[in-house]
């Protein structure tokens, strides 16, 4: 049987159809992509919408597997990540943000959103591979002032931000981040009182949102340095806040107390303490009032109840315990510890009050526990916490083994470099050590300023070891970088005077931009040396009126001696 006219036709096409298709088939998936990805995503999105999150997750991951390359697609599914957590959410924002149509003002909403997050690491990856004219907007150097401050680099960002203060795009922007940085410079009256002044203009700005943020930053003032402007009415301003909180309108009534004289002050604070108890939400800030002014007992006639449910609230009655020497009733409230409360903590409290109790065999067996178990988890913060209990009640061994501890931790688990400052105090009398420890830390952060420095200033001292960078040669690039840190000009000039070029020292601290009669001791400890050093007797005398030597730790009060050369002046008779 002969086939058909009809097969003969229908299959050549049949085939000639299939090999088409075959070759097209990259242009048919291209053209149903986008309708498949835009039916997922809105079903996810209804998924989502409904509770069913799991569902939500699986189509949005199938969306996220179709590859779509369009700016539109993904910007679309990385919002939709966000809402949902989506595990791939990071991935797929770095595409975004890398992608060549990624507008500045994208980018930008990227990083803001990564500094929220607090993913800072991610944060610095993506700013260094943006492009040199988009790193430059105003609005991107202020975000990268704020990743700066939460990496610890304060300094950094204090000079970031400033560099944008004055441009119309980012000026209020810019002074509100100064006014939360500007008083953790600390020893430094001059920052506060700036901060205090960026706080008065924004108060007076138009951006009523800005001006409630900076009016929040007031709390991290002393509390006597707090009021914007004594014609200022703050409890007007406040209660026509629509966003105020009990907390804020409490801050204004402890400006108004500032104000009063003294005489008054007393039954006027009486007032304000009794306004406010009734008001539950009052009541964290009011317990951080009564801290702060010294009144734990106050603090002890608040309810309990409420006290036990907030970890800050629970830690307050504690050391309003403590404060008060009501050591049996401390230890009765951690019996049952607040749930978020760290396990060395509590260990460490327990050692305390086993040891003030005459408990000696237990104390020593729970203080090893503490100590043990900081070891173990290797984190700064349980050492910290030992650190904090065992000064509070003396124990100096406990306290120098929980040093020791912090001074072996990995890198990565050290805080910023400005929170280990501490360590000169408590290890004056060791510099090699000191010395050792800041090295092997600039080892790891190679482009930390403050590790930097403190690595200097203590080769000034203790020799350093044949493979580090010799002192001189790590200033004097921070004074380059930094100009107005003060701090890096002093270890600068320090080195310029060890190597003898006392006019250099001179030079590189008149161009400090400070009024040295407000600097801190230290920095106008170096300047007067080096003016004497270079023959400024007079420039020397009249700077030197009015330095506290005794705020100068006895190491660097030991370092001023070693590098003075003017016998006989008031200068040197005042260093040891």
């Amino acid at each position: 049987m002969r086939p058909s006219r009809f097969l003969y036709i229908v299959l050549p096409l049949s085939i000639l159809t299939a090999i088409v298709l075959w070759f097209a088939r990259d242009q048919v998936a291209d053209a149903v992509r986008p309708a498949r990805f835009a039916f997922l995503l809105q079903q996810s999105e209804r998924a989502m919408q409904s509770g069913d999150t799991l569902t939500a997750q699986r189509l949005a991951r199938n969306a996220w597997q179709l590859q779509m390359n369009d700016l539109s697609s993904l910007h679309q599914l990385m919002m939709h990540a966000r809402k949902l957590g989506l595990g791939d959410l990071l991935e797929i924002t770095v595409l975004v943000f890398h992608h060549p149509e990624s507008t500045v003002a994208q980018q930008q909403e990227i990083l803001r959103w990564l500094l929220d997050r607090g993913d800072v690491a991610t944060f610095a990856d993506l700013h260094q591979n943006m492009g040199g004219q988009r790193r430059g907007e105003p609005e991107t150097r202020l975000l990268q002032a704020e990743c700066l401050a939460r990496q610890g680099r304060l300094l950094e960002a204090v000079e970031e931000a400033r560099s944008v203060a004055d441009l119309p795009a980012t000026s209020e922007e810019a002074s509100l981040l100064l006014t939360s940085l500007l008083p953790r410079l600390e020893g430094n009256p001059l920052a506060a009182k700036q901060a205090l002044e960026r706080v008065a203009l924004l108060l007076r700005g138009k951006n009523q949102k800005l001006a409630l943020q900076a009016w929040r930053n007031l709390r991290l003032l002393p509390q006597e340095a707090r009021d914007p402007d004594p014609e200022f009415d703050v409890r007007k301003w406040i209660e026509a806040q629509p966003e105020a909180t009990a907390e804020d309108r409490l801050l204004s009534r402890q400006i108004e107390l500032t104000r009063l004289p003294i005489a008054q002050r007393p039954q006027a604070f009486e007032s304000v303490v009794e306004e406010f108890v009734a008001d539950p939400s009052a009541i964290p800030a009011l317990v951080r009032w009564l801290l702060e002014n010294g009144m734990p007992a106050k603090i002890l006639e608040l309810p309990e109840g409420p006290m036990r449910g907030d970890l800050g609230l629970f830690s307050a009655r504690l050391q309003a315990y403590i404060d008060t020497n009501r050591l049996t009733e401390a230890e009765r409230w951690i019996a049952t510890p607040h749930p978020e409360m760290s396990a060395v903590l509590l260990t460490s409290l327990k050692a305390a009050f086993a040891s003030k109790a005459g408990r000696r065999v237990e104390a020593t067996s729970l203080w090893q526990q503490g100590l043990e178990q900081a070891r173990s988890f290797e984190k700064f913060g349980d050492c910290a916490s030992i650190l904090a209990v065992a000064d509070r009640f003396e124990e100096r061994e406990v306290a120098a083994r929980a040093v020791e501890i912090i001074l072996k931790l990995p890198a990565n688990e050290l805080p910023s470099s400005q929170s280990l400052e501490f360590l000169e105090l408590r290890l004056g009398d060791r510099p090699e050590l000191l010395r050792r420890f800041w090295e092997d830390l600039l080892r790891f952060r190679p482009s930390d300023p403050i590790a930097a420095e403190h690595a200097a200033f203590f080769q000034v001292i203790a020799k350093s070891d044949p493979g580090s960078t010799p002192g001189s040669q790590l200033t004097k690039p921070l004074v380059e970088t930094h100009p107005k840190v003060l701090r890096f000009r002093s270890t600068h000039a320090m080195w310029l005077m060890r190597e003898g070029k006392d006019a250099e020292a001179v030079s590189v601290l008149r161009e400090a931009p400070v009024n040295w009669n407000e600097a801190p001791d230290w920095d106008r400890a170096i300047y007067t040396l080096a003016l004497y050093r270079a023959h400024h007797v007079r420039d020397a005398q009249a700077l030197e009126q009015g330095l506290q030597f005794d705020r100068i730790s006895p190491l660097r009060r030991e370092i001023l001696s070693h590098l003075s050369k003017v016998p006989g002046s008031a200068f040197l008779l005042a260093t040891p």
